[in-house]
C-alpha cells in the first residue's frame, strides 16, 4: 500500500475514561490478580507489581476499565469474565507477548476440562 511518509492513521473512535475509572479498574486487577499472587509467594504487592511488565499491567487495567464499561450497558456481564477474555485478546496482538498468551489460554482450557471432569 502507498501512503505518503507524513501520512496519519486514521482515528475511528476515541475512547475516554474518567480518573474513577481509572482507580476502579486498577483496584479489580490489584485484588483479582496481584494480591492473590502476593498472598501466595509471600511478599508485598508491591514488589510482585514491581516485577509485572508495564505492558501487562497496562493492558489488565484496561480490560477491566473495558469490561466495567460493557457491564454498564448490561448488568449481566460478568467482568472478571470479560476481563480476562479482553487481555488475553490484547497479549495475542502485543509483539513478545503471543507464547505467554497461548500459555494462558491453554491453561485455561486445561482447567476448565477438569472442572467438568473431562479427561484427556
Amino acid at each position: 500500500m502507498n501512503t505518503p511518509d507524513n501520512a496519519q492513521p486514521t482515528v475511528t473512535e476515541r475512547t475516554f475514561y474518567t480518573e474513577e475509572e481509572l482507580e476502579k479498574a486498577t483496584a479489580q486487577f490489584l485484588d483479582r490478580h496481584l494480591k492473590p499472587i502476593a498472598r501466595r509467594t509471600g511478599r508485598h504487592v508491591g514488589e510482585v507489581l514491581d516485577e509485572l511488565a508495564e505492558d501487562l499491567f497496562t493492558g489488565g487495567v484496561l480490560a477491566y476499565m473495558m469490561a466495567n464499561r460493557m457491564a454498564e450497558q448490561d448488568p449481566t456481564v460478568n467482568v472478571n469474565a470479560e476481563a480476562g477474555a479482553m487481555f488475553l485478546a490484547m497479549l495475542r496482538k502485543m509483539p513478545g507477548r503471543e507464547a505467554l498468551a497461548k500459555t494462558l489460554v491453554g491453561a485455561l482450557y486445561r482447567e476448565i476440562r477438569a472442572a467438568e471432569g473431562i479427561q484427556d
